[in-house]
């Protein structure tokens, strides 16, 4: 009787029509082996001291802030005991708010995509499983810009240009790169489709790390398969922001000649279209808090991209 290695091999179709079937199996047998999730106990933050420390702890998190609270939800809802240790008063990091003088301000990060309003949407179903179901967020409407950026008007502008000082981004990569391009200089279409390129850079940085996720997930007989879209998110970290918005907005340069090589941008653009279209697409530093001198394109490139299609905030909210 042959052996199954031998009527494999003899038969090349039967491999071939196999080999796919083992992959996704071993690939469920994998997945399926995910911890099941412990019933939650709801507990209030508190000062620290040694002795409420519990002896059993898989793992500690610093930090209270978006990353921090993240991780320790998914690994409290994976069967791990997480303890969280947070050195100021109030948990949350750049996502709380304070009063002060009868105002209240905001610390960071207050909106989120319309993809998380979508939970049938990968960031949407992320947040409703670690909420469970309990968060929910309200998208805007498709007319209203869901971020504006305001300058003091331009002392030294191109001929013709309008010198406006309130640049609003839109739902659509299509339709933020419009209403920037009008607010700078419409009649420049080579500069147009530098912010296009632009922009489908920084969808390609979103499409790494969807794949550096992936990647990390699989056994590593298929990592082989996001292999090249992680180093080419790597690269993308290599740059800061200036660099690589000097390089595609200054100097033309497309997706492939900005992974081969990135120039170093100066201190200060002298085209005055230019200087004022990198300060308008450097805004996501909000949300992530350094400057584009240090920052890496990675954290720069897949924030611009996670509100291409628009915000959303929690609970209801009223234009004025």
């Amino acid at each position: 009787m042959n052996t199954i290695t031998d009527l494999l091999f003899q038969n090349p179709s039967t491999f071939i029509v196999l080999l796919p079937l083992l992959f996704i199996a071993s690939f469920i047998f994998y997945i399926t082996r995910w911890p099941q999730a412990r019933p939650v106990q709801f507990r209030r933050a508190d000062r620290f001291r040694p002795e409420k420390v519990p002896s059993n702890i898989d793992t500690i998190v610093i930090g209270s802030g978006s990353g921090g609270s993240t991780v320790a939800n998914l690994l409290a809802q994976s069967g791990q005991r997480v303890l969280v240790l947070e050195q100021h008063s109030v948990t949350g990091g750049c996502t709380h708010s304070f009063r002060e003088e009868g105002c209240e301000w905001d610390t960071g990060l207050h909106y989120v995509s319309k993809a998380m309003a979508t939970p049938t949407k990968r960031a949407g179903a992320i947040m409703s499983f670690m909420s469970r179901g309990k968060q929910s967020f309200t998208p805007f409407p498709t007319s209203t810009p869901y971020d504006e950026i305001v300058f003091p008007k331009d002392a030294n502008v191109k001929d013709g240009a309008p010198n406006e000082f309130s640049h609003k981004f839109y739902d659509g990569v299509n339709r933020t790169v419009s209403s920037v391009i009008g607010s700078i200089d419409p009649s420049d279409n080579e500069l147009k489709h530098r912010v296009d390129t632009f922009m489908d850079i920084c969808l390609d940085v979103h499409n790494g790390f969807v794949a550096l996720g992936i990647y990390r997930l699989l056994p590593s007989y298929l990592k082989f398969l996001m292999k090249d879209k992680v180093e080419r998110l790597y690269k993308y970290g290599s740059m800061t922001v200036k660099d690589a918005q000097h390089a595609v907005l200054k100097l033309g340069y497309s997706k492939e000649e900005l992974l081969k090589n990135c120039p170093t941008a100066p201190e200060m653009e002298d085209d005055p279209s230019i200087r004022r279209m990198t300060a308008v697409l450097t805004h996501p530093i909000g949300d992530y808090a350094v400057q584009p001198r240090d920052a890496t394109f990675a954290a720069h490139g897949v924030t611009m991209a996670h509100y291409v299609n628009g915000g959303a905030y929690t609970g209801e909210y009223k234009f004025f």
